[in-house]
Order: C-alpha cells, then sequence, then structure tokens
C-alpha cells in the first residue's frame, strides 16, 4: 500500500478519519492525500458547505496534516479545489492511482440529502480502488476479527489480496458468510479455496433477512473489528432507481466497512458480474 486518499468533508467523521489514516499510513508506510471539496452548487441548489469561509477550511486541513505528520512521522499533502460541478468526480481523480480511499459515514439524511446529494455513493459506485467508510467518534482498533460477506459471483483476485495484506499485517481472523438458501446463491468453489488458502474460514448460511440486515448480522455475531463487502458495479440506469446495498451498509454499520470493487480487468469483455441486477452486495 502505496497512496492513502482521506476525502474530509470537515464534519463528525474528521477526527476518525484522521485516526485511521495515521494508524494505516503508518502501519503500511504508504503516502496520505487529503482532499477536501468546497462545492459551491449542488444540483439542487447551494449546500452547507458553501457558507463555510475558506480561511476556516484551509486551516482545518492544515490542522488535520499536522495531526497525521505527527502520528507517521511523514510529511502530508493536503489538497483543496473549490468545486461547481462534481465532488466525486474531484476526489476520483486524486484516486486514480490510490490503493485506498477513506470515507466518513454519510451525515446527510431525508430533506438535507435531497438537497446536497449523496457524494459516497457515487464515490463508491465508481472507484477503482477499495474504499474505508469510518463511523463517526470510531476509535481504532487493530482489525483482529475481519468478516467478510460473499455472494454467488466469484470474487476477484484483486479482492482477495488485498484481504490477506490486511490479514497478514495484523495477524488477523477471516470470517467469509456465504448466505444460502435462495436460488442459485452458491459461492464458486474457486472463490472458497481462494479464501482458504488465505487462511480463512468459510461458512454457509441459510437466511432469508434483507441483504443490510443479514450482512450487520454477520458482523455482530462474529465480533467484526472491520466488515467487508464486495461492491459489484451496476448500470447508470439502476443507480437513479435505488440506492446501493454498499453504501447503505456502510453508512449505519457500527464498525469500519472495507467495500472492494468488483472492478472487470477487461472492460470490453462482457461479464456477468458488472452488470448484475441481482447481486448480492
Amino acid at each position: 500500500m502505496k497512496k492513502i486518499v482521506v476525502a474530509l468533508d470537515l464534519g463528525p467523521s474528521t477526527d476518525a478519519m484522521i485516526r485511521f489514516a495515521g494508524h494505516i499510513a503508518r502501519d503500511f508506510k504508504a503516502d496520505i492525500h487529503l482532499i477536501h471539496v468546497h462545492r459551491l452548487f449542488s444540483d439542487h441548489g447551494f449546500t452547507t458547505a458553501s457558507f463555510l469561509m475558506e480561511k476556516e477550511i484551509l486551516e482545518e486541513l492544515q490542522k488535520a496534516a499536522h495531526e497525521l505528520s505527527i502520528m507517521t512521522a511523514q510529511t502530508v499533502s493536503t489538497g483543496y479545489s473549490v468545486s461547481y460541478n462534481s465532488v466525486e468526480e474531484s476526489v476520483l481523480s486524486l484516486a486514480k492511482d490510490a490503493d485506498l480511499i477513506l470515507l466518513g459515514q454519510t451525515t446527510n439524511t431525508g430533506i438535507w440529502k435531497f438537497i446536497s446529494g449523496d457524494i459516497s455513493e457515487g464515490i463508491i459506485e465508481r472507484a477503482s480502488c477499495p474504499i474505508l467508510v469510518v463511523p463517526h467518534e470510531a476509535m481504532w482498533q487493530d482489525p483482529l476479527r475481519i468478516t467478510v460477506t460473499a455472494d454467488r459471483y466469484e470474487i476477484p483476485e484483486d479482492c482477495i489480496s488485498f484481504i490477506d495484506k490486511i490479514k497478514t499485517r495484523y495477524d488477523s481472523k477471516v470470517n467469509v458468510f456465504h448466505r444460502s438458501g435462495l436460488p442459485l446463491m452458491e459461492l464458486p468453489e474457486a472463490s472458497t479455496e481462494k479464501f482458504k488458502a488465505i487462511g480463512a474460514h468459510v461458512q454457509e448460511e441459510y437466511s432469508f433477512d434483507s441483504v443490510t440486515n443479514y450482512v450487520l448480522d454477520c458482523a455482530e455475531k462474529s465480533q467484526a473489528n472491520w466488515l467487508t463487502v464486495i461492491h459489484h458495479r451496476r448500470p447508470r440506469w439502476k443507480e437513479w432507481l435505488s440506492s446501493n446495498n454498499s453504501e447503505k451498509i456502510a453508512d449505519i454499520s457500527p464498525v469500519p466497512v472495507l467495500i472492494l470493487p468488483d472492478v472487470d480487468p477487461n472492460p470490453e469483455a462482457p461479464t456477468i458480474q458488472t452488470a448484475a441486477s441481482i447481486g448480492f452486495v
């Protein structure tokens, strides 16, 4: 892991994100890049951030960079921009060569979510690297117990490899849960073997609960430090109809959620995974 991008909204999750970014960067000797996008307009008008003073924003970023420099004993770069269009594009542009993106849990709900939009969902949908969503006021703990929820699609090698990196660094116990009881939901044998190869424990469970409740229940009963989900890309028109399950889970999970994108290594070749309408997450 060489580069971590931390997207700060300077909201309730800021302190927690600094703690997590500092520990991960120090443990993996990775560079940190902070970015805050001051969005003047959304699709529905002014956002609440429009009324923050630029001087205050820059001071908060410099403070965060200083704290991270002390934690990691290295120089931390910061980025600041004013966007009249898309915040997610600014973050994803900086994260093109990143190994990990850190986001805070979404704070907007109800009418405020409608007014200012849902930035985290757009980043989750289009990021090509793993994303760690940090709950508000979360305290850092080494991820000694990692829960992974798997579906009927073969798990990409990059996802397995990233889980293995975390497991190796922290000597984590990895529990993989696969929900049975639904038609055509068998976990591919190849994925099972890949998980077992890195020392993960794979177990099948019967459950007819909703995806979100099932995943959170798996994390709770395994006392997970980190919850991990595989995010399957969806066609744009489906994004308009419903929010993705990965974002729903990340927004309400009491533990950090590691979202691993199912990125097609050969985008010209059609795959079931990237167009799946009944994917698990």
